[in-house]
């Protein structure tokens, strides 16, 4: 079981072959009364290492299909143990959800997807 305590240790622990479980946290499951979108976790899905980048790490999906994800700063993650969390600022409040990245900068950080080491 890994330790993942700093974005260092997450480079160093995906090794080409290694199998991760990755959960999208704004799957969107409908709409409220106000017609506001409301978001879910998606199913669990298995990602294998595929190769990893200096800014990059890039897995391959069940299907044999690539999936690319930056690595992510410091502060927009959580380290938990066996759990690495990106984090995103939230912009569902807004229409299209895009800011510019000064004010996206001043909003709260929500998660986005999580990978678990097995």
């Amino acid at each position: 079981m890994e330790n993942i305590k700093t974005v260092a240790d997450f480079k160093r622990a995906l090794t080409i072959g290694k199998e991760l479980t990755m959960i999208h946290h704004m799957k969107l499951s409908g709409y409220d009364e106000n017609k506001k979108p409301i978001f879910s976790d998606a199913d669990p899905v298995k990602r294998i290492v595929k190769r990893v980048l200096s800014t990059q790490v890039v897995f391959e999906t069940p299907e044999g299909k690539e999936s690319w994800a930056d690595f992510p700063k410091a502060s927009k993650v959580i380290l938990d143990g066996n759990r690495v969390t990106y984090l995103e600022p939230d912009t569902r409040q807004f229409k299209g959800g895009h800011l510019n990245s000064e004010a996206e900068s001043k909003l709260p950080l929500i998660p986005m997807l999580t990978y678990i080491f097995n």
